[in-house]
C-alpha cells in the first residue's frame, strides 16, 4: 500500500498542465542537459524550447 505522503506527490504531478510540467522538467535538468537535449527528450524543437 502506497504511503499518504506517495498519493500526494502522484496528486499534485496530476494536476501538472503539459506547460507547467514542460517548465518544471527544464528548471530541474537545465543544468545537466543542453537545450538541444532538453528539447528532445520533451518531444519538441529547440525552436520551441
Amino acid at each position: 500500500m502506497a504511503s499518504t505522503n506517495d498519493d500526494a506527490t502522484t496528486a499534485d504531478e496530476d494536476d501538472l498542465s503539459l506547460e507547467d510540467y514542460f517548465q518544471h522538467f527544464v528548471l530541474e535538468h537545465q543544468d545537466q542537459m543542453s537545450e538541444t537535449e532538453l528539447a528532445q527528450k520533451l518531444g519538441i524543437s529547440r525552436k520551441n524550447l
